[in-house]
């Protein structure tokens, strides 16, 4: 849930607009602690940010994981 005194760059919705970009110029498919140190090491999210946003990106159909279990997008 994105609030007022959330830092608009660490909230779901902004953090998920660069997973879904860095999925795609990845060839449409990452591994998930790779993805993870990406973004720890660009915003200095936590590991709950992480999935709380890869939560919200599940449900709203946006990524899953394939057979190898590697994050995709559609």
């Amino acid at each position: 849930m994105i609030t007022i005194d959330s830092d608009p760059e660490v909230n779901p919705v902004s953090l998920g607009a660069h997973i879904l970009t860095y999925i795609a110029d990845n060839a449409g498919e990452v591994e998930l602690d790779e993805l993870y140190n990406v973004l720890k090491n660009s915003y200095g999210i936590s590991y709950d940010v992480y999935v709380y946003t890869l939560d919200w990106l599940y449900a709203i159909g946006a990524v899953n994981l394939n057979d190898d279990e590697r994050l995709v997008c559609f």
